[in-house]
């Protein structure tokens, strides 16, 4: 939310940003704002990052977002369509951080509904946004659109239910994800040996295992 007001709002010196935060969180009722010390080393850190990081925090106005370069003429259709959405939603305008998600969503997966690819987009948004290296998101999300179950789940979700029912269709590929990412790893650490080996098995069991065993020959020589 800080870098948002950076962005969206220049004028906000770090004490007036502080005054939004804490008033927002007493009323939530919270009490863990950010100190202004915490909010002056954020706009510095985002001062210094590269333009088309502080880009991303600014919010979606077609055509200016695209004059600007911070997202391609291409997506002009699908972020006028999501401006629409939006609006429907009582949302507000998103970022263009959001635009560029929902676009990539709707690229990828044009027969989604519209509340469907929202929901994703946001999902997307928010991780990247956290900055967290983990890219469990974007493997849920990648096993959610390409299995195409999705197209079951299309109609009749409550505007007010769209983020937890894609949270919940995403969440349910976890276990695979974590279960290929096991599999990557036990791969990786093969000895050259054991990764012959396995491969032999494989490519056998398919009727090429003599191609593969005459690639993998550690003397470099063919059998």
């Amino acid at each position: 939310m800080v870098r948002h007001l950076i962005e969206n709002e220049p004028r906000l010196s770090p004490h007036a940003i502080v005054g939004l935060l804490e008033a927002e969180a007493k009323r939530v009722g919270r009490n863990d704002w950010p100190s202004e010390r915490s909010i002056s080393r954020i706009v510095s850190d985002h001062r210094q990052s590269p333009p088309e990081v502080q880009s991303q925090y600014r919010l979606l106005r077609w055509p200016e977002s695209m004059v600007s370069g911070a997202l391609p003429v291409e997506a002009s259709a699908t972020v006028l369509e999501l401006l629409q959405l939006n609006r429907r939603l009582g949302a507000g305008r998103p970022t263009n951080r959001f635009a560029r998600w929902f676009w990539l969503v709707t690229v990828a997966a044009p027969d989604l509904t519209a509340s469907l690819r929202w929901g994703v987009a946001g999902y997307l948004s928010a991780a990247e946004a956290s900055e967290e290296e983990d890219d469990m998101p974007l493997r849920l999300a990648e096993s959610f659109l390409s299995e195409g179950e999705w197209r079951w789940a299309s109609y009749g979700i409550p505007d007010n239910a769209i983020e937890s029912v894609v949270f919940s269709l995403l969440s349910g590929y976890e276990a695979d994800v974590r279960k290929e990412r096991e599999t990557l790893a036990a791969m990786a650490s093969e000895t050259p040996e054991a990764r012959r080996e396995r491969w032999r098995r494989t490519y056998t069991h398919t009727g090429t295992g003599n191609e593969v065993e005459q690639q993998e020959a550690p003397d470099g020589k063919t059998s």
